[in-house]
């Protein structure tokens, strides 16, 4: 039977002898909703080392939600300065895997909630753990932890509920990282007349602390010394190879800092044999991740320079990472299905298209996702977000098609043709889209949108070198009415090869819109920015370097900020290619515009027209005739600068002649 343990802000601590966990007492506050949470532990694993069996003893703290909050101290909390039996939550331990636990909270409001499972239960241990409860961290003494053995291992939790009298599912995950040393040659040693029956084992650089909110570890531990324990008993499976191959040398739980990727490195480890005072081996530029397991396997004991390093990213199964792990088509179709985030384990082909109707998480690892000649689509409404260092590739065009609202933080999105169109990420009529970062290419075209898209960082590049058309992000109105495909970049670098990087397009419709507020965009050939028919372009920020900078059609354009640098065309020219009798303006009142001599900083036909109240300019031309100048608005003046000003931008060497300021 499930425990559950029902707990009140204002009362928790008399009815369980709850402890706060500052010299304040906690805030009285009238619970009016019993919020029960369903607390987790991994049920995937079995083997005696990860199946989390041994974290028995469970704590809790609450916090306030809002400013000031991140170092507030817990509204109730068992967790003591040190961890330790005193201030366990009475009856709130795990019956299996799950621990049922009732909290009483004021009801719609919001709260950070803290878990952490763990074993160190007999009074004749002494805990490792220690708890800072205004930072939310813990600190951790390896002194105090043994090697081989479960005792260490430990879970966690941290994040925001909304109290609604409901019940909240919460999965733990480990904070540590499972080092794993195994052999194939241990029967082949004893033979020998080398019995091993115990190890120590040394690591050269750890972390130390854990923060609870960022999922990171920090800080230096640099000679981590496990001392000399009996090796597992042989009927311990090691994680890796065929049942019964490899025999277990060591085992130890321990923090690592982040790297790339959340992967961190471990200058060193050393290993030491049958009570021995020198290492019998040591392994150097070991991978190491938080939740992850890695194994260390070889013929060891008769080869001990030769031996495998490995992750595996199976350690805690479906809470890796709060991410299953797939490696084939059919796994990945099967957690599409089901709704679940997911973790690459191997290079995955899709063979069929992809339809994801359900809320998940795709992190790439550092695998690659072949969609070849299929599609991932995202449903109208659906919440899909991909992330991780691997890759999307494919031949497709329309490789991933965006209805719904799609985050990408990272990873490669290549399309390998440079047929026209065949676009990394196509973001349909009201799908949103949310770039943070990541790595996007194709001949023409990678990024195709036709409703919202807003993009933070990333790189974006083109291959072909064809000049008319090998846009970067090609942005369409389809439904003037609905005005879709809007556009803001406050961060990222545009590098096309051939065309304008940027192409606002509507066939012939007024619509769409693009804010550009940061940002690096360059053309080989042709502007860096072309705008057809869009209402309304606003440039606050960034930097447009090309033949041209930058070419208006039937636009209004407002520039308060950016450089626009052309090399053997205009900086800005307005209504060029004469394609509506609806003339561009161009509102400008801040930015650097640069171009050769021979040519008009800005330019126009027909009746375009630009107010100039500010920025920097190489001339005020108005056609490349010389005769005939840029009207100034009233109460403003063009100064001729002497000397003039000279910037190197984007690599070219400028000189601004004029400076458009209020008289």
């Amino acid at each position: 039977m499930k425990q559950s343990t029902t707990l009140s802000l204002f009362a928790a601590a008399a009815l369980f002898g709850l402890a706060s966990c500052s010299s304040d007492e906690p805030a009285v506050i009238t619970g009016n909703g019993a919020e029960t949470f369903t607390i987790s532990l991994p049920t995937e694993l079995t083997r005696d080392f990860n199946d989390g069996l041994s974290a028995k003893n469970l704590y809790i703290a609450v916090y306030p939600k809002g400013e000031g909050s991140a170092t507030a101290s817990p509204l109730i909390c068992s967790f003591p300065t040190a961890l330790a039996n005193e201030t366990l939550i009475s009856g709130a331990t795990f019956n299996g895997l799950t621990a049922n636990v009732t909290i009483q909270l004021v009801k719609d409001q919001s709260y950070d909630v803290l878990f952490f499972a763990e074993s160190y239960t007999d009074s004749t241990d002494e805990c490792p753990y220690a708890f800072t409860p205004a930072t939310r961290s813990m600190k951790v003494t390896y002194g105090k932890m043994a090697c081989n053995s479960d005792a260490p291992d430990a879970f966690y939790y941290h994040g925001e509920i909304k109290a609604s009298g409901t019940n909240h599912p919460i999965e733990l995950r480990r904070p540590f990282a499972q080092i794993n040393i195994g052999t194939d040659d241990y029967d082949t040693a004893v033979k020998a007349g080398m019995t091993v029956t115990s190890s120590a084992v040394t690591f050269s650089n750890l972390a130390d602390t854990f923060d609870f909110v960022t999922g990171a570890a920090t800080g230096n531990a640099e000679n981590v010394e496990f001392a000399n324990a009996d090796i597992p008993a042989a009927s311990q499976p090691f994680p890796t190879g065929a049942a019964g191959q490899y025999r277990y040398l060591n085992m130890a739980y321990v923090l690592v800092g982040t790297g790339t990727g959340d992967q961190a490195v471990i200058n060193s480890v050393q290993m030491s044999l049958n009570e021995a005072t020198t290492p019998f081996a040591t392994y150097t530029n070991i991978p190491a991740k938080t939740n992850f397991q890695t194994n260390i396997y070889g013929s060891l004991l008769t080869n001990k320079e030769n031996f495998t390093v490995t992750i595996n990213p199976a350690f805690g199964g479906a809470y890796n990472n709060g991410l299953l792990a797939v490696a084939t088509e059919d796994d990945f179709k099967a957690a599409v299905a089901a709704g679940k985030d997911i973790v690459l384990a191997s290079n995955v082909s899709l063979t069929a298209p992809v339809t994801i109707e359900k809320p998940m998480t795709i992190d790439l690892g550092t695998k690659t996702l072949n969609i070849g000649s299929q599609s991932i689509t995202n449903a109208a409404g659906n919440d899909l977000t991909i992330q991780g260092d691997g890759a999307v590739i494919g031949t497709v065009r329309n490789m991933i098609q965006n209805n719904g609202n799609l985050t990408v933080k990272g990873g490669l999105f290549s399309v390998s043709t440079s047929e026209y169109f065949k676009t990394a990420i196509s973001n349909n009529a009201g799908g949103t889209c949310t770039i943070e970062d990541g790595t996007f290419t194709s001949g023409r075209a990678p990024m195709y949108n036709q409703g919202t898209m807003v993009i933070n960082g990333g790189s974006f590049t083109t291959t072909s070198n064809n000049s008319g058309d090998s846009y970067i992000l090609y942005n369409d109105v389809i439904d003037q009415a609905s005005q879709n495909a809007n556009i803001t970049v406050n961060g990222g670098t545009f590098t096309s090869l051939g065309g304008p990087a940027l192409m606002m397009r509507s066939s012939g419709m007024r619509g769409g819109k693009l804010t550009f507020n940061g940002g690096t965009v360059s053309a080989k050939n042709g502007y860096a920015v072309n705008g057809q028919y869009c209402p309304d372009m606003t440039i606050t920020g960034g930097t447009f370097t090309g033949g041209g900078a930058m070419q208006v059609n039937a636009c209004t354009v407002n520039i308060s900020g950016g450089n626009f640098i052309a090399g053997n065309f205009y900086a800005l020219g307005l209504d060029i290619e004469n394609h509506s009798s609806t003339n561009s303006v161009a509102n400008i009142s801040g930015g650097y515009f640069f171009t050769t001599p021979d040519f008009a900083t800005i330019y126009c036909s027909n009746s375009a027209t630009a107010n100039i109240t500010g920025g920097y300019f190489t001339n005020l031309f108005k056609n490349n005739n010389k005769n005939t100048t840029w009207p100034i608005a009233e109460g403003y003046e063009a100064a001729q600068l002497t000397p003039a000003l000279t910037q190197t931008i984007a690599g070219v060497q400028c000189s601004f002649n004029y400076q458009v300021k209020a008289k």
